[in-house]
C-alpha cells in the first residue's frame, strides 16, 4: 500500500487496483451476503471478502474480490490470521467493474486456475450474468433466470443469478 493505493502483484510487476464503483460494490455485498449465509448453516469453509490476498507463488499476489477456502485447507495453514494466504482459493469470484480489461480479467481468471482454484464466477453487472469456469476446463454462462450453485466446491449452494443485483 503506497500512498493509499492498493496494488496486485503478478510475475513481479506492481498492477494499480482502481477501486470500484457503487454499484460494483453493491453486487459484491450481496453475493458476499448469500455465501456468508450459505456458510453459517454449512460451515464448509471461510469467505473472505476485501480484496484479500492470495499468494499464487513468489512472484504473485492476486485479490479476487471474494474468496471461498475450505475448512481442510484452511487447518493446513499454520497462522492463516497473519498475511497472505499461502495458495489460491477454492472458489475465487471477480465482480467485473465498466474500467476492467477483459484481456486482464482473463489473465487473472487464468493466474487462479493454473494456481489450483477449483472455480471462479466472473460476475458482470451490466449483463446481469455470471461465467463460471471450472478447473476441468468447462464454462458455463448463467443468465438473470439461471441458478448459480456451488457445484464440488460449495455443495448445496444456490441462488438465483438475477438474485445477486438488486433493483437500483
Amino acid at each position: 500500500d503506497s500512498e493509499g493505493k492498493c496494488y496486485e502483484l503478478d510475475d513481479g510487476e506492481l498492477l494499480e487496483m482502481t477501486p470500484p464503483g457503487t454499484w460494483h460494490g453493491e453486487v459484491e455485498g450481496e453475493l458476499a451476503y448469500l455465501l456468508k449465509r450459505f456458510l453459517k448453516q454449512s460451515p464448509l469453509g471461510r469467505l473472505m471478502a476485501g480484496d484479500a490476498g492470495f499468494q499464487l507463488r513468489e512472484d504473485r499476489v492476486r485479490a479476487p474480490d471474494l474468496a471461498f477456502v475450505s475448512q481442510e485447507r484452511l487447518l493446513a495453514v499454520p497462522n492463516p490470521k497473519r498475511g497472505y494466504y499461502p495458495g489460491a482459493p477454492d472458489l475465487a469470484v471477480e465482480v467485473l467493474s465498466p474500467e476492467d480489461r477483459p484481456g486482464e480479467t482473463l489473465l487473472k481468471v487464468s493466474r487462479f486456475l493454473t494456481a489450483g482454484t477449483q472455480m471462479i464466477w466472473l460476475v458482470d453487472p451490466d449483463k446481469e450474468r455470471v461465467t463460471v469456469y471450472h478447473a476441468n476446463g468447462d464454462l458455463q454462462i448463467l443468465k438473470a433466470q439461471d441458478t448459480l450453485t456451488g457445484a464440488d466446491v460449495l455443495p448445496g449452494f444456490a441462488c438465483r443469478v438475477a438474485d445477486l443485483f438488486p433493483a437500483p
